[in-house]
Order: structure tokens, then sequence, then C-alpha cells
């Protein structure tokens, strides 16, 4: 264990990286547990390895994504088959939030491509 001298600018952005570590409930989503911790402490949350759309929208003032949303990489790969010729296309999903996204985004793509998919099935 670090231990941790309260006072300086350095100090409370350890404290407060210390308890979102130690703060966050694992069991939940990550994004619903985070937000307000984030908002609390002032604590930037940088390059998250997520494509949740619970951390891309609404903008949130102390996350800093760099990578796509879920959405719009399923949405991308949907219209990438399409433009090699891909016409039959199924789609599943996972019955949870991910799942949700993905499908989302790969419902978009294929109405840009103007395809409809030959199978739409979700799984547990």
């Amino acid at each position: 264990m670090m231990g941790i001298e309260f006072g300086s600018p350095r100090s409370l952005t350890l404290k407060a990286a210390w308890t979102l570590m130690h703060t966050l409930d694992k069991s939940l989503f990550p994004q619903a547990a985070i937000i307000p911790l984030l908002d609390k402490h002032g604590v930037p949350l940088v390059g998250p390895s997520t494509g949740a759309m619970g951390l891309h929208q609404p903008v949130r003032k102390h996350v800093f994504n760099v990578r796509a949303t879920y959405q719009r990489e399923a949405e991308k790969a949907m219209t990438h088959l399409a433009s090699m010729g891909i016409t039959r296309i199924g789609v599943v999903y996972a019955d949870d939030s991910f799942g949700a996204d993905g499908l989302a985004g790969a419902q978009k793509g294929l109405v840009a491509a103007k395809l409809t998919p030959v199978l739409q099935e979700k799984f547990d």
C-alpha cells in the first residue's frame, strides 16, 4: 500500500484516484458507477477502453474518449461488408446493453447499405 500525504495537488489527485478505484461497485456496468465519482472528485478519465454509449453520450465533462462507440464500429462493419459485395449478413447480438449498442449500429449500417439482415437473433 502506498502512503499519501494530503495537501498538495498531486496528493489530492492520488487520493481521488484511490477513492475511485476502491469505491467503484464492480457489479455495476462501469459507466453507471464511475461518472458521478469523476464529477465529484474532478478526476478525468482519459481513453477508456470501452465503446459504450454511456461514456460517449451525452458528452461528459471528465471523460475523454479516444475510441469509437460500439454502435459506430458495428455500423462501419456493415457498410464495409456491403462495399465488398457481401449482401447476406446475419446479426447475432448479446442480450445486454453491449449487444443493444452493437445491434443499433448494425441496423444503421444495414439501412445505409440498403440491406436487410438474413438473420437477427439475440443470445444470453
